[in-house]
């Protein structure tokens, strides 16, 4: 139920004459309310005193003021009020009047900083000073006499409404130190302002009530979104109707996480939260669904004045709602050339989900943690072509992908999920290459040219380095396909090592020409038996071989392991390649027979139940120079006897620093 104010505080404000236009002072203008309308809308009953009041004595104009006060049967406590004077000259005209005088609890004065030594004394009487312009001096701050000075301003009319002179936030600033300053020594009016805001949330929020969400609000009120300037000002019907209320997606939820009170707002920390399934034209105007659930710290600051609400300003990092939409690439283009005059690019130091974490929790993502990320940015950022960079997002579906976050287990940490929602510097001709679905996909060798970059390269190697450094917790697993479901069994970082796999043969060359145009049947390339000099079919297994991601594919939301497939595909091949002297030491070649059982702790390619038989001719695997991890060590257990020489183990294909065991011919191309 709304707080309703049931005794009025008494208050005499003195005017200078021309503040307020000849008109009706009740009413606003240019969405500023007249002086006396905003202390009545504190709870106060006001008596205005202009200059034209003193054709009298000081003390007959105190006590007609002071008379017509009491006469108001609502006025509480009768026995004292406030005197404001927003002109100094009439303050020092009327202050001997009011020495003697016990029934005034407090006096607020509005001057400049000049005229401070000539401002007429309160005497015993508590007093705060309002003053426009930069001092020279620290002025006093006693509890009973306290000065304020204002430097943005020049005039003590900073707070005289429909003034040329008026600035608005000065005097919302020194408006609510008045209210601090005479309420205390009034004893109200108070209201409770968590309530009221309670409320109103409840409308706006949960009840959805379009009626209700604007009935504790004053005639004025004013509404401001900061990031995207989207609210109103006045009457603010129509934008709750058809902007707000009902544009929120239905599980929006508001995690408040702080909330501090003061004497006449409220301000709340929380995290809004909600499924970007709908147009939410406040926080993403114009943006269509993404389908993204969104998680992002707000700051809401709320005036209220008595028992309405005036304002509302809400913020929030705009950056980070655009990241957990995947709608911010993580570079952009510098505005500066580089010293070659080549087109430069940084690296968007805005995050994501982690601003809501570190919110909730303060060591739930470590601090400073945006610095090494952003060192290679900005002391080493790099040139781009001259034509704009290109980037893929797994995280994003589209016609030629939809293995997202979502996809991932349900156990996998946020940490671990907004790694693998991080942009690849490739062209999108990869991904359509990794899901293979698109039966128009034809590449052509321009297609190939822009993807087969070293910044692409780069970028998975990188990508994968990160992925496996944010996945390191138990639940942070991949879904692989198991009839029609998925279960969780690879590694995260498996997904961008199907990647480097699929970019490693798409960008193997015979000269100029690329090899996956020149065999465009995948049967061309599994070919056991070819010759040393052919370079394509060479590449093709070395490439499997030295790629973990070769033991999976993608049919577009499905990862799925093809370790049967290359059972009887791989060997003849491989060992062709070792024959022609291009496989290096680690593998000898031997008749004896392998059954061999994968257990996948988290890095394997092989899922903890896939069971592969082999033959001792591809049992090939590479093992870290490094030390190992218990959550980096996967173990292969041999299943029956294997021959002296079937198995020779070098570290020379270690591509981490973890001891990683590699069955690169259980795959699929």
């Amino acid at each position: 139920m709304m707080i309703k104010r049931t005794t009025l505080r008494t208050m005499l404000v003195l005017a200078h004459q021309c503040y307020a236009p000849s008109k009706d002072k009740t009413t606003a203008k240019d969405n500023v309310l007249s002086t006396l309308m905003k202390w009545a809308e504190e709870g106060y009953t006001v008596v205005e005193i202009t200059e034209s009041a003193f054709s009298a004595s000081a003390k007959e104009v105190i006590d007609i003021a002071v008379e017509a006060l009491r006469s108001c049967d609502k006025c509480k406590p009768q026995e004292t009020f406030g005197v404001a004077a927003y002109d100094p000259q009439l303050w020092n005209r009327i202050a001997p009047a009011t020495i003697l005088r016990t029934d005034i609890a407090g006096v607020i004065v509005y001057s400049e900083i000049r005229h401070y030594e000539s401002i007429a004394p309160t005497g015993t009487i508590p007093g705060i000073y309002h003053l426009a312009g930069k001092a020279s001096f620290k002025p006093p701050r006693p509890e009973a006499h306290t000065a304020y000075v204002y430097p943005a301003v020049t005039t003590h009319l900073f707070a005289s409404p429909h003034q040329p002179e008026f600035h608005y936030s000065s005097e919302s600033v020194s408006h609510t130190r008045n209210l601090t300053f005479l309420k205390r020594r009034m004893n109200g009016p108070y209201f409770d302002l968590e309530a009221i805001w309670d409320e109103h949330t409840y409308y706006e929020f949960e009840n959805r009530s379009l009626e209700n969400t604007m009935a504790p609000m004053v005639q004025e009120p004013y509404v401001n979104h900061i990031p995207t300037m989207i609210g109103g000002i006045g009457r603010l019907t129509y934008f709750y109707a058809n902007h707000f209320i009902f544009a929120n997606p239905d599980n929006t939820e508001l995690e408040l996480i702080s909330q501090t009170i003061g004497i006449d707002r409220v301000v709340d920390e929380f995290i809004y939260k909600f499924t970007h399934e709908k147009r939410v034209d406040w926080l993403l105007p114009g943006v269509p669904p993404t389908g993204k659930y969104v998680q992002i710290p707000m700051t809401a600051v709320v005036n209220i004045r008595g028992d309405r609400l005036y304002h509302e300003h809400i913020a929030w990092d705009q950056g980070s709602v655009l990241v957990q939409c995947r709608l911010m690439p993580e570079y952009l283009p510098f505005s500066q050339p580089g010293a070659n005059g080549e087109q430069m690019e940084y690296r968007v130091p805005v995050a994501g989900v982690e601003t809501a974490e570190k919110m909730r929790v303060k060591d739930s993502v470590e601090s400073n943690g945006i610095w090494p990320a952003m060192a290679p940015t900005l002391f080493s950022i790099f040139a781009l072509s001259c034509t704009a960079a290109a980037t893929l997002n797994l995280n994003i579906s589209g016609p030629s992908w939809d293995y997202t976050a979502n996809d991932l287990a349900d156990t996998t940490s946020l940490v671990c999920k907004n790694a693998y929602s991080a942009s690849i510097d490739c062209d999108d001709t990869l991904l359509k290459i990794v899901a293979s679905l698109d039966p128009d996909f034809d590449p052509q060798s321009a297609d190939l040219e822009a993807m087969c970059t070293t910044a692409c390269s780069d970028s998975l190697a990188q990508y994968v380095k990160d992925v496996n450094a944010a996945c390191n917790q138990p639940g942070d697993l991949a879904n692989v396909a198991s009839g029609n479901k998925g279960i969780p069994q690879a590694s995260v970082a498996t997904v961008g090592e199907v990647f480097q796999y699929k970019y490693g043969e798409a960008c193997a060359m015979n000269g100029s020409d690329y090899c996956f145009l020149t065999y465009p049947d995948s049967s061309d390339w599994a070919r056991i038996g070819f010759p040393c000099n052919d370079t394509c079919a060479v590449q093709f297994y070395q490439n499997a071989h030295d790629q973990p991601g070769s033991a999976y594919w993608f049919d577009y939301f499905y990862l799925s392991n093809q370790s049967s497939y290359w059972e009887n595909t791989f060997a003849g091949g491989w060992q062709t390649v070792v024959q022609c002297g291009d496989g290096g030491s680690d593998v000898s070649v031997s008749s004896a027979s392998v059954s061999a059982t994968a257990a996948a702790s988290d890095r394997s390619a092989l899922s903890t139940d896939a069971e592969v038989s082999l033959s001792a001719t591809t049992a090939i695997w590479t093992a870290a120079a490094a030390a190992t991890t218990s959550a980096e060590t996967t173990a292969l257990t041999a299943g029956s006897t294997i021959g002296s020489s079937a198995i020779a183990a070098t570290a020379s294909r270690a591509t981490s620093g973890a001891a990683r065991l590699m069955l690169p011919f259980v795959g699929f191309f």
